[in-house]
């Protein structure tokens, strides 16, 4: 019975399948316009050399006025840095590993946008050549719980903070920023089934990063006569970056 049941999945996976692959692939050309004027797509691997990247878990959408001229729209999430979303870190007592811990958690929440256009040039009957240019934007937020460890800030470049265990103390942080950017890529789309192409784009990103006042709330204990908890307030902060990106993409146009 079990095979039988085996045998009707694997026959339903066939006739689903074999429209898809219907068409041999020298019959496979890539769609107009006007029969297929809406693509999407997920971008397989991003690298970017100037701060920012929008990498996967990230979706693209594009619709097309005509053969030559589109209208694109990209989703991400993450600060494009490639930071994960939560982190856990411990600090040990002393440097063999001995004594108690100090912890600190990090959760972020970011989300990216990028509106754009495309002109596609003439290219082949499998390839579609093209030029874009998107304007980026991004916002998002970190906080940090650190419990019975210390951070220092390098005064020469606030973005940079270490910690190490203290048994006397806790913190608490958190900062927000702004991203505003733009790029310009050379990209094509190459259709080897039947509306599905795999694509790849290089360019140019420019990105300005823009963070928010950041509060740090420490907790101090057997600090008398002193208070035994207070606020502080960093200063806000540009970062400015101009970099490459390349980037490998797998779509899907109906």
């Amino acid at each position: 019975m079990k095979n039988n049941n085996l045998t009707c999945v694997l026959i339903g996976c066939v006739m689903t399948i074999n429209p898809l692959f219907s068409q041999t692939f020298s019959e496979v050309e890539k769609p107009s316009a006007s029969n297929n004027p809406w693509s999407i797509e997920m971008l397989l691997r991003t690298k970017n050399n100037g701060g920012v990247n929008w990498n996967t878990p990230s979706v693209r959408a594009r619709y097309f006025f005509n053969d030559s001229w589109n209208l694109r729209f990209q989703l991400g999430l993450g600060d494009g840095t490639g930071r994960p979303i939560s982190e856990h870190h411990e600090y040990n007592e002393f440097i063999d590993g001995s004594g108690d811990i100090g912890t600190r958690t990090v959760k972020r929440s970011n989300l990216n946008l990028q509106l754009g256009t495309e002109y596609h040039f003439l290219g082949t009957k499998k390839l579609d050549p093209y030029a874009s240019l998107s304007i980026n934007f991004g916002f998002g937020k970190e906080k940090q719980d650190a419990v019975h460890a210390v951070s220092f800030i390098d005064p020469l470049n606030p973005s940079n903070i270490t910690y190490t265990y203290d048994p006397n103390i806790s913190e608490s942080t958190k900062q927000g920023y702004l991203a505003l950017g733009a790029e310009l890529t050379l990209g094509f789309d190459f259709y080897f089934i039947e509306n599905v192409y795999l694509g790849l784009e290089c360019g140019f990103v420019f990105t300005n990063f823009k963070y928010d006042e950041g509060e740090r709330h420490t907790k101090i204990e057997n600090n008398d006569p002193y208070p035994p908890e207070y606020t502080n307030i960093t200063p806000g902060y540009n970062e400015t970056f101009l970099g490459t990106k390349a980037e490998l993409r797998l779509g899907w146009r109906f």
